[in-house]
């Protein structure tokens, strides 16, 4: 296996808002708060395909640009807590301008407490656009293509306290993932789980758990599918 070199150059770190908003490290917008952010680097690799050289050709290097914006929006409140964040991961290459990618990342997360505190929902989505690594190519970018791939990831919880001595949570969440090549089709499946947990302390350091979940995988393509799916 032909070793592989990987060298990086920070070339901007983080944004900082004091030098636009002296004073603060985010931006306050009535209750909420914004967090930005810009991250920018210079990279080099010298098997960018993580190939071998049994064939006797040398693997392919490259140098790559990477700037990663971003931004975080939150509501802390007391009883209703909102966070929302966003982020672009955006690759440039040099030599291979066809493996050029831009990556996407959102969250959505809520928390709101009942006034007697003894009910806590929680509520949250987590959804990403984005490519396989390049160390998954077998191949070079003139025979092969790295993937774009979709995921979206929803769960739900709701947490119920009897006093101080027991607590139940029951939470459910549905994992979806898709690819864009039909060769992959066959790994494009749908995750979903539900259960919940129940416990009671007896006393200060001891105390029991109880425990279930239920969760099914269902490759939506495959072509046996009896044989893919599981419980």
């Amino acid at each position: 296996m032909e070793k592989k070199y990987i060298l990086v150059f920070l070339i901007a770190g983080f944004f900082n808002i004091d030098t636009v908003f002296a004073g603060t490290d985010i931006i306050k917008l009535g209750n909420f708060e914004i967090h930005p952010s810009l991250t920018a680097k210079e990279s080099y690799n010298s098997n960018i395909f993580s190939e071998n050289d049994e064939d006797g050709e040398k693997p392919d290097h490259d140098w790559f640009s990477t700037v990663i914006p971003g931004i975080d929006i939150m509501y802390p409140g007391e009883r209703l807590k909102i966070d929302l964040g966003y982020s672009a991961d955006i690759e440039r290459y040099n030599r291979f301008a066809d493996e050029n990618t831009e990556k996407h990342d959102a969250k959505a997360k809520v928390n709101i407490t009942s006034p007697s505190k003894n009910y806590i929902f929680t509520f949250e989505n987590n959804y990403k656009n984005t490519k396989d690594p390049l160390g998954d190519d077998e191949q070079s970018n003139d025979d092969l293509k790295r993937a774009d791939r979709i995921q979206n990831i929803l769960k739900g919880s709701v947490e119920i306290k009897f006093g101080e001595l027991a607590r139940l949570i029951l939470d459910a969440s549905n994992d979806y993932g898709k690819y864009d090549l039909s060769a992959l089709k066959v790994e494009n499946k749908t995750s979903t789980t539900f259960g919940g947990s129940f416990y009671y302390k007896f006393w200060p350091k001891t105390s029991v758990t109880v425990n279930y979940h239920f969760g099914t995988i269902f490759y939506r393509d495959a072509t046996l599918a009896e044989n893919s799916d599981s419980n």
